[in-house]
């Protein structure tokens, strides 16, 4: 008979011994009179005994909620105890951390992501790796503790993205060549491939032909520094996120309807999203992006 207690109805049997009130017990809780009585009632059919004998002035607790009482308390306070949510100090935080990027992105954000959460995170032995072929299945094994991309609609529905900065697609030539679409749409064009965004869908060449316009994708990398090597050395554009312009490279001022917004962003397996730990890292890595904003 015990197994269906409602615990919210041991509350109400705790306050009702401590104040030996039902109206006072109502006001404590926010509730009528009336319904605090039927709290009892249904204890009283739970439990099988009276509960509380009603005096003159008060209600006084029979023999059985004497002797359970102590217990109650005890076991309300473990139940308690489970389910408070700790308090999160990274500084005290001691395991391992794995952050994956993009090769495309490693180089130019992996050493400030690097320093800024070990800086957090003294204690922790933190790698940041290179996002691969294996990253989704490692995030969804919790090998992964973070991963940073650009945003992809085809992610697995257990991954949870967040966004982080919008960024926009430009095309872009080495200096000393005309700048001008006309003079750059027929040049042969380095596609700079991401693994885990646009190895499987490159989605601005996708975009691209839905506006009716096609260009020849003759070169075909997957490292930042070759793709750049390669455009400062020949007479071709290239495709990239406008974030990892340099110096020495120059923006083609294209047709409108070419132009991509792409979305950074964090991944975590979706039972993670809350995770005090995966929250402290995802400020962490908004705080270094909305400074570059500034």
């Amino acid at each position: 008979m015990y197994k269906n207690v409602d615990l919210n109805l041991l509350r109400t049997l705790i306050l009702i011994h401590e104040h030996k009130s039902l109206k006072l017990v109502s006001r404590k809780l926010g509730k009528s009179e009336s319904a605090v009585s039927k709290q009892l009632t249904k204890l009283r059919e739970q439990l099988g005994d009276i509960l509380f004998e009603r005096s003159h002035a008060s209600l006084e607790p029979t023999h059985y909620t004497l002797t359970v009482i102590p217990q109650i308390k005890v076991l309300l306070e473990s139940i308690d105890n489970v389910l408070e949510i700790k308090s999160f100090d990274p500084l005290n935080y001691t395991a391992e951390i794995n952050i994956a990027i993009p090769s495309v992105l490693n180089g130019k954000d992996g050493a400030e992501i690097y320093q800024k959460i070990k800086a957090s995170f003294p204690n922790a032995y933190l790698r940041v790796i290179n996002w691969d072929s294996s990253t989704i299945e490692k995030l969804a094994l919790g090998e992964v503790t973070l991963g940073m991309h650009y945003w992809n609609d085809d992610r697995a529905s257990d991954v949870y993205q967040q966004h982080i900065m919008t960024d926009t697609m430009v095309i872009a030539i080495a200096k000393g060549y005309s700048n001008h679409w006309e003079s750059v749409k027929n040049k042969p064009f380095i596609k700079l491939i991401s693994h885990g965004w646009n190895d499987q869908r490159f989605r601005y060449i996708e975009h691209i032909r839905k506006q009716g316009i096609k260009l020849n994708f003759d070169y075909e990398v997957d490292n930042i520094n070759l793709a750049k090597e390669l455009l400062l050395n020949n007479d071709i554009a290239w495709i990239l996120p406008s974030r990892l312009l340099s110096d020495d490279l120059e923006i083609v001022d294209m047709p409108e309807q070419m132009k991509l917004d792409l979305h950074l962003a964090t991944s975590v397996r979706l039972s993670d999203r809350s995770n005090p730990l995966h929250r402290e890292l995802l400020s962490i890595i908004r705080s270094i992006f909305i400074n570059e904003l500034h």
